[in-house]
């Protein structure tokens, strides 16, 4: 993992949405969404930075619509994927191995402590836990910094997790060379379990 302090990945990660919103919505949405051009920069209290960037995803749910809401979120799941990349560049590797997909598929194994795999008929169920991916961070209920630290009992817009499912897509597609589809089921910050769950539709 890049070697980033949490306010240098907040601040990246910020800025990244801002730019987001501002490229598929336009300057006038980016304006009334963040409304001095990058509030959330430069954070570093994670509840108020989660309570922010919530508000902040409920605005752009009111001034655009999905498809434009799925665009700007999954572009910078991708964005992050393609910083945060070790994970899917070791399972590349490990595809590698084997000499069909299907061989490889039998024989998934998770790569770190918090994501597990069960390959159920054609699709794969991921589940992923944030409370374990940052050790001194056992309340995380996102591995993104920018909404991980939102209070219980509070949950977020589901158009936050569409990053979310723009990070898997692009993950698994880096592993295994070829288009996915992806699903996001539940997460800890749209619903009440303690995983992320997706599917990921070979």
């Amino acid at each position: 993992m890049p070697d980033f302090d949490f306010k240098d990945m907040v601040d990246a990660a910020a800025k990244e949405f801002s730019k987001r919103v501002e490229q598929f919505a336009g300057l006038e949405v980016r304006k009334k969404v963040l409304p001095d051009g990058a509030p959330l920069a430069g954070i570093t209290d994670p509840v108020k930075g989660a309570l922010d960037y919530k508000a902040a995803v409920e605005r752009l749910d009111k001034l655009a619509d999905k498809p434009t809401r799925e665009k700007i979120m999954q572009a910078c799941g991708c964005t992050c994927q393609s910083i945060f990349d070790q994970g899917a560049l070791k399972q590349k590797e490990n595809r590698q191995k084997y000499a069909t997909e299907a061989e490889f598929l039998a024989n998934l194994k998770s790569e770190d402590n918090c994501t597990t795999y069960e390959l159920k008929g054609k699709n794969i169920i991921q589940r992923f836990a944030p409370s374990k991916s940052v050790p001194n961070m056992p309340d995380l209920r996102c591995a993104c910094m920018l909404i991980g630290g939102l209070p219980k009992g509070t949950n977020a817009s589901p158009t936050v997790c569409e990053c979310s499912r723009g990070f898997t897509k692009q993950r698994w597609e880096t592993i295994l060379g070829r288009p996915v589809n992806v699903e996001v089921v539940s997460t800890p910050i749209i619903s009440s379990g303690d995983e992320c769950v997706f599917i990921i539709h070979l």
